[in-house]
C-alpha cells in the first residue's frame, strides 16, 4: 500500500522515511509559509500593529496564494480577525525576491509594491552571482 502525507506533517516525517537531503534555500518555501501562516493565524500582528516581519530567501510567488488561502480557511473555520490577511500583509510584512520573473509583476502588485524587497546575499545561494 501506498502512502501519502500532508504537506503540512512533512517536517515530522523521520529522515528514514525521505530519502533525499533536505532542499538548499530559496528551493522549499514551505518553511517561511509555516512560519507566516502561524504569525497570521495567531493574530499576533493585530496585537502588535508596529512590528515589522521580513520573508527572506524563498521568493514572493507564493505569497499571493498562502495569503488568499487563508482568508478562505480563516472565514471557513470562523476565525475572528479584524483586518484581512492580504491588508495585514500589505501593512507589516515584507516578502524578498532575487530570481523571479515570469509573474513578479503581478505578485508585486497583488502584495503592494512597497512591500516587495530585492535580495542578494553574494555568495550565499541567494544572489544572481553564477557559480557555474
Amino acid at each position: 500500500m501506498r502512502q501519502y502525507f500532508n504537506i503540512a506533517e512533512i517536517g515530522s516525517v523521520p529522515r528514514s522515511i525521505v530519502k533525499r537531503p533536505p532542499p538548499p534555500a530559496g528551493i522549499s518555501f514551505f518553511g517561511n509559509a509555516r512560519v507566516l501562516t502561524n504569525i497570521i493565524v495567531s493574530l499576533f500582528l493585530e496585537r502588535f500593529p508596529k512590528l515589522k516581519i521580513v520573508s527572506v530567501e524563498n521568493g514572493v510567488g507564493w505569497v499571493p496564494f498562502m495569503l488568499e488561502t487563508l482568508e478562505y480557511q480563516m472565514q471557513e473555520a470562523r476565525i475572528k480577525y479584524t483586518i484581512p490577511p492580504f491588508e495585514l500583509f500589505r501593512r507589516q510584512i515584507y516578502a524578498c525576491s532575487w530570481f523571479e520573473r515570469r509573474n513578479f509583476p503581478a505578485s508585486a502588485r497583488m502584495l503592494g509594491v512597497d512591500n516587495v524587497l530585492f535580495e542578494t546575499d553574494f555568495p550565499h545561494p541567494t544572489c544572481l552571482y553564477r557559480t557555474h
